[in-house]
């Protein structure tokens, strides 16, 4: 994809997920809000995996359920990082909101934003992008859509986390399977990869 149509893909996915993001959350309570954006990021996150690894034969793909290896928020995110599907700072930005879900999680009260501690991790999370245009531009969509009530922390979730979501939904569209330079078989021939085709050849990796 060139550079001027992945901008217009950005720009197309960011408007959608903002839209269906305020439908959405508005008339939740910030705890529900928080809880709910982190569960629809590891879906995301999981759906992304599962593109990206190599099928398996059987249906059900166990090695993302919840008790296994990448069942665990943290480890979607984490993995999703040293599989080059996003790079280092959405992987921080996505391991404070799962840490912002933990703590929301267990929080027996109804906790709003602007509480202390929750709302200096939604500081540490926002932080990053406000030096971008794009941060204004969706500030601007956010106040046209929902005014000037909501609190400023609100406000800054839903920038963030409508952020998050619409890259992972591209993430999601564009993700290719794996395609390991060699595959190594057990008695048969190695399995090699070059110029997008599939070959079987010998140690040296000539074709056999």
């Amino acid at each position: 994809m060139n550079q001027k149509k992945e901008l217009r893909e950005v720009v197309r996915v960011i408007g959608g997920s903002l839209r269906n993001f305020i439908a959405q959350y508005e008339n939740e309570s910030d705890r529900a809000m928080v809880i709910l954006c982190a569960a629809r990021t590891d879906f995301l996150l999981k759906r992304a995996l599962q593109s990206r690894l190599l099928p398996i034969p059987s249906r059900r793909d166990e090695l993302l359920d919840s008790d296994r290896a990448l069942g665990a928020f943290s480890s979607r995110i984490d993995m999703s990082y040293r599989l080059g599907l996003i790079d280092r700072g959405f992987c921080r930005a996505m391991h404070i909101l799962r840490k912002m879900r933990n703590d929301f999680a267990h929080d027996v009260g109804q906790g709003k934003l602007s509480d202390g501690s929750h709302k200096d991790r939604l500081a540490e999370l926002i932080q990053p992008i406000k030096a971008f245009g794009i941060y204004q531009t969706v500030k601007g969509g956010i106040e046209e859509t929902i005014g000037s009530g909501v609190g400023p922390e609100r406000k800054d979730f839903t920038i963030v986390t409508s952020l998050i979501l619409s890259r992972l939904e591209l993430m999601c569209e564009y993700v290719k399977p794996l395609k390991p330079e060699a595959i190594m078989s057990f008695a048969g021939p190695i399995g090699f990869f070059k110029s997008g085709e599939f070959f079987a050849g010998d140690l040296q990796g000539k074709q056999v």
